[in-house]
């Protein structure tokens, strides 16, 4: 699947009276999959935003073109591995971290085209490989693309798109383990749960540090460095602190819980349906769940709105605007259907 979306820590619990039992149909056992995850990472640190980038129509369109593939028999379905999927997920950090996919989440659902072979979307290629596509002279993608073998665990990696799905590349072979303190990474996920990705203020690769007690220094930059619960207050020096709360006072992102802060005010984030104000409203931050916010005015503040379905007039300035699995075409001005479906 894309990346890995499910957020753990203790937060997957709620998620644990859901119909997370074994579904032999893909397009619920999909929703499911990615149903969990937004339970969960709403919860995370600044995790609304996250749980917005998955809205309703976002996963209906994604899971979607997931089950044509499956029907197509380009894609494998397992419903089998959706309960242990979730399980294994619940010992893992949150996912804003980028951790790496559980082997049961990896086998839900896999790919049967071969290296060399036609595909629109990634998880149709076999043994975690990436689907290959060409673009045009407007950047669209061109279908179909070519199934491209990628390194497997312990292979040498520049960057973790070199590595099959599921793995990440933490300093220069593949990797499926956590790396342990003292040892190289490209990101906090590369890293145990007890411990983040330090740069040291400058560029990669980074090492893998003891996550911050609260009251000790911390960088300011450097994203998941303090106790969960915590963050990095901005100032000189910086220090890890309690997240603050919705209406508190905060001096930068990573000292809210909400991780938004706007003068000097952390802000409530909130998921709102058609016909709802969005973006920055009184009080807040609105994201939408259905369709997207049309802006209004200054831009920084709209209304919910349906997606302009394919062959309907658009805008690129519409950020957005086009269903899940369209795009604004710059040459017709009108929505057209992305590569694959999605």
């Amino acid at each position: 699947m894309h990346k890995y979306l499910l957020c753990t820590i203790g937060l997957l619990a709620a998620c644990g009276n859901d119909n997370t039992t074994a579904s032999s149909d893909p397009l619920t056992g999909c929703k499911t999959y990615y149903n969990a995850f937004r339970t969960a990472v709403g919860a995370c640190p600044g995790g609304v935003e996250a749980q917005a980038g998955f809205s309703d129509d976002v996963v209906t369109a994604l899971c979607t073109s997931l089950a044509a593939k499956v029907t197509a028999g380009s894609i494998h379905y397992d419903g089998s591995q959706l309960a242990p999927c979730i399980s294994a997920a619940q010992s893992i950090g949150c996912v804003l971290r980028n951790p790496v996919e559980p082997a049961a989440c990896r086998m839900l659902f896999t790919g049967t085209v071969a290296a060399g072979g036609p595909c629109d979307l990634t998880p149709e290629c076999a043994s975690g490989g990436t689907c290959q596509l060409s673009h045009d002279g407007m950047g669209n993608a061109i279908c179909p693309g070519v199934c491209v073998a990628r390194a497997a665990a312990g292979a040498p990696c520049t960057t973790a798109s070199d590595c099959q799905s599921g793995l990440t590349c933490p300093g220069t072979v593949c990797a499926d383990q956590p790396v342990a303190v003292g040892g190289t990474c490209a990101s906090s996920g590369d890293c145990a749960s007890s411990a983040y990705c330090s740069f040291a203020g400058g560029t990669g690769p980074g090492m893998c540090q003891p996550l911050i007690a609260d009251g000790q220094p911390c960088l300011g930059n450097e994203k998941y460095q303090c106790m969960p619960g915590s963050g990095c207050t901005g100032g000189s020096p910086s220090v890890c602190t309690p997240l603050v709360a919705d209406g508190g006072m905060c001096t930068g992102d990573t000292s809210c819980k909400s991780q938004a802060c706007i003068k000097n005010v952390c802000q409530t984030l909130t998921t709102v349906g058609l016909g709802q104000p969005c973006g920055v409203i009184t009080g807040g931050i609105a994201f939408c769940n259905q369709g997207f916010c049309q802006m209004t005015g200054t831009g920084h503040s709209g209304t919910c709105t349906a997606y302009i379905a394919v062959g309907g007039a658009c805008s690129p300035s519409q950020v957005g605007a086009c269903t899940p699995e369209s795009s604004c075409s710059v040459t017709t001005n009108t929505c057209v259907a992305s590569c694959g479906g999605f």
